[in-house]
């Protein structure tokens, strides 16, 4: 016994329905036909002394450090949240030792 598939039956009116949307997609102005779509290297252009605007850690001032850790996580291939997490744990227990 053959399986039926599950298809919508091709009725007139679904046939113009498609037609009618394709039509309307065809029928765009012709300014967003012409705006470039932003490409994944624009999306990362910031400036030098800004970073990322949804960041948890406000870097003014630590510009250095940021690009440091920026550095490390390239050249060893970890990811960033994890260099600076095990960064602030060495650091916290250096601070909790120097304070014994």
């Amino acid at each position: 016994m053959a399986i039926k598939r599950n298809r919508p039956a091709e009725t007139p009116d679904r046939l113009a329905a498609i037609e009618e949307f394709g039509a309307a997609a065809e029928a765009r102005p012709a300014e967003t036909q012409a705006a470039p779509s932003p490409t994944r290297g624009a999306r990362r252009a910031t400036t030098a002394g800004e970073g990322a605007k949804s960041s948890l850690i406000r870097w003014a001032g630590n510009e250095q450090l940021r690009d440091r850790v920026a550095d490390y996580s390239r050249s060893q291939r970890y990811p960033q949240h994890e260099v600076i997490l095990r960064a602030l744990a060495i650091g916290m227990a250096e601070l909790e030792s120097d304070s014994k």
